[in-house]
């Protein structure tokens, strides 16, 4: 049995798959009408939502399967102070999969170690939104024909044909991110770049529970190197 937590759940394979299954659904729709007759999905989400839970909801009737659950923590027994393990007990006795959404990041990943059944992340807070990155990458694909991007983190470098993740500060590292943006620039790539934990990229310690603001602050000073590369600017320059 497989969860759903984060869109690195999947391989690069895996995701070729998914995206090619999603795009037939939505070209034959009659051709998967009934692939989940008989199923049962329950959307539990303590927060309100109206795209995700609806979105959850339609795919599941449009594939011929069923549907309950809660839209707000208010309207379950978790306002009776019961805890998301109870709740998910409860549910796998009731559904088939489950998609969850919850404002703690890690809510998702505790139901999926107390199902019985698989648990899809609709997204926890500012931590991980899976579905909402798989459905990016299929708009992406579908218009540009590919998935162009970059994921940047701290290089170590051994040999000119072997490279390392350094998984900490950038001084772990032998390629700081100046000359790693300026490769890229260099062969001209053309699409979007993910940065790593924003903080750790320029030598600070990431903080728990950041990983959303962190990545937004990598993406502004990325976006600064990259403007500075544009320029001409020297790594000196914009140090």
């Amino acid at each position: 049995m497989r969860h759903l937590m984060s869109p690195l759940d999947f391989s690069v394979e895996e995701l070729d798959q998914l995206l090619d299954l999603a795009s037939d659904i939505e070209k034959h729709p009659k051709k998967y009408a009934h692939a989940c007759d008989g199923k049962k999905l329950a959307t539990c989400f303590y927060e309100p939502s109206t795209r995700t839970r609806l979105s959850f909801e339609a795919a599941m009737l449009n594939l011929g399967g069923s549907v309950l659950g809660f839209a707000s923590a208010d309207s379950s027994s978790a306002s009776k102070g019961e805890s998301i393990s109870d709740t998910i007990r409860v549910i796998s006795c009731y559904a088939d999969i489950c998609a969850m959404r919850h404002p703690k990041e890690g809510a998702a990943l505790v139901a999926s170690q107390k199902s019985r059944i698989p648990v899809i992340n609709a997204g926890d807070g500012g931590h991980q939104h899976p579905t909402q990155t798989l459905a990016d990458l299929l708009t992406i694909r579908s218009l540009k024909g590919r998935i162009h991007f970059a994921h940047v983190r701290n290089l170590k470098f051994n040999s000119p044909t072997d490279f390392e993740e350094a998984a900490h500060l950038s001084s772990d590292g032998t390629f700081d991110m100046y000359e790693i943006m300026k490769a890229l620039y260099d062969i001209g790539f053309d699409g979007p770049i993910r940065p790593d934990h924003g903080r750790m990229i320029w030598g600070e310690v990431a903080m728990p529970g950041y990983g959303l603001y962190d990545r937004a602050l990598g993406a502004t000073y990325l976006n600064g190197l990259w403007e500075a590369i544009e320029k001409g600017e020297t790594r000196h320059a914009v140090k």
